[in-house]
């Protein structure tokens, strides 16, 4: 056979085709194009989010459901936190010039922009496309494309106007894609990674004890809050892994050095704003690995606590249960997000007292979330997950000097993610 007959007898639509390597079935079987593994995609799709990780990361609901509706759909995912997509992503694409002029050399069926963002407006425009549902850019300015994406618009420009119907951010993308809602969550697996973290006996639970990013302060918890919901969970033989960002790094040192909690560093690859869109693969490979250490390390744990963040949505992606401190519920972005009913079985939501003599504090007491944290670590034990790395045995009390002693020996001798 001729070699330009061998070109054009490439399957090019197949769905295990990869342009610039060989396929999968030709590596594993020796199979030439046109075999029995041959299945042609059924439509090719376009997502783009340059702006928000947590859209990113709740938008692997609607991925799973694309590829639930259509198992042999092609998907291509513009996003500046590809690290962060799902593993249902065909091609995910770093926001970069090379990616850019990738795509304006391509066509799709469909192109969904889920950001506000005037860069992704702007590749919008550009793209080829059969339908393009989301937002585009006119006269400079950000537009929905039909009445699917208005709700989401209005909701992003006015905050403080009253909507007739409040719907949760998950919702918001199934209906400006058009698609029906069917209590989908965001669905992330843990990682493979080369982190050599500890291996703990018993129950294991995070504190997150970073900002509050929905109110943009500090969590108005100080440290005797934390220093007695760690004592209490470490007297009940729970192992406590301190979390956080740049901005609680300081604190975590200090609970690390007078608690038994054991701390492995900020992690500020998912709170930092994205790499410049002209940075390098190394820069890149360093971000990514820096991330699935973190969740990896996530992975681990049964149960985290802390505020609404960026993190405690990472861990609820990821199947973790999740005890979370609502400092202001009203209004707040908690209340929105996790009262659905899906989510209720893998979330305690903490609130502030309502009585009238601590209306004007913030009454969370480490008593209300040290019982919390027990109900949840009662529910882990009996919910089983996909991916789940660690079983979880019943609190043994008898393991609270072992619990000293590897913590004592972490110091000792630190992994930093």
């Amino acid at each position: 056979m001729r070699r330009k007959e061998q070109i054009d007898r490439l399957a090019r639509d197949c769905i295990y085709f990869k342009a610039d390597r060989p396929c999968l079935p030709h590596l594993r079987d020796g199979a030439l194009c046109r075999c029995s593994a041959y299945t042609p995609y059924s439509s090719k799709l376009l997502l783009i989010q340059v702006s928000s990780p947590r859209t990113v990361i709740r938008s692997s609901a609607l991925v799973h459901r694309l590829k639930t509706d259509e198992p042999n759909t092609r998907i291509t995912y513009l996003t500046a936190y590809p690290e962060l997509l799902s593993d249902a992503v065909d091609e995910p694409l770093p926001l970069d010039p090379a990616a850019l002029l990738r795509l304006q050399m391509d066509s799709f069926d469909v192109a969904y922009n889920l950001d506000l963002n005037r860069r992704a407006c702007a590749v919008m425009n550009i793209i080829n496309a059969q339908r393009k549902k989301g937002f585009y850019l006119r006269q400079g300015n950000p537009l929905p494309l039909d009445h699917a994406a208005e709700p989401m618009y209005l909701s992003a420009l006015l905050p403080n106007n009253p909507h007739p119907q409040p719907l949760d951010p998950i919702q918001d993308l199934f209906m400006l894609c058009s698609l029906d809602y069917r209590r989908e969550f965001p669905r992330l697996k843990i990682p493979k990674t080369n982190w050599q973290g500890p291996s703990w006996q018993g129950s294991t639970v995070g504190i997150y004890t970073g900002n509050v990013p929905c109110h943009n302060q500090p969590s108005p918890w100080d440290c005797q809050n934390w220093i007695q919901l760690i004592e209490m969970l470490n007297q009940n033989g729970i192992v406590t892994i301190l979390l956080g960002d740049q901005h609680s790094d300081n604190l975590n040192h200090w609970l690390a050095r007078h608690t038994p909690a054991e701390y492995f560093g900020p992690v500020t690859c998912i709170h930092s704003p994205p790499l410049p869109i002209d940075s390098n693969d190394t820069d890149r490979k360093f971000v990514q690995q820096g991330l699935h250490n973190y969740m990896a390390l996530l992975g681990r744990l049964d149960v985290i606590v802390g505020a609404f963040s960026l993190t405690t949505e990472l861990a609820w992606s990821l199947q973790r249960h999740l005890v979370l401190l609502d400092f202001k519920p009203s209004p707040s972005v908690v209340s929105c997000t996790f009262d659905a009913p899906y989510f209720n079985a893998r979330c305690k939501v903490i609130t502030p007292d309502a009585s009238p003599a601590s209306q004007n504090s913030l009454d969370i007491t480490p008593h209300s979330v040290y019982a919390a944290v027990l109900e949840q670590l009662g529910a882990a034990s009996a919910y089983k997950t996909i991916g789940k790395s660690i079983p979880t045995p019943e609190p043994n009390l008898d393991t609270v000097t072992s619990v000293r002693d590897r913590v004592a020996h972490s110091r000792r001798h630190p992994r930093h993610l």
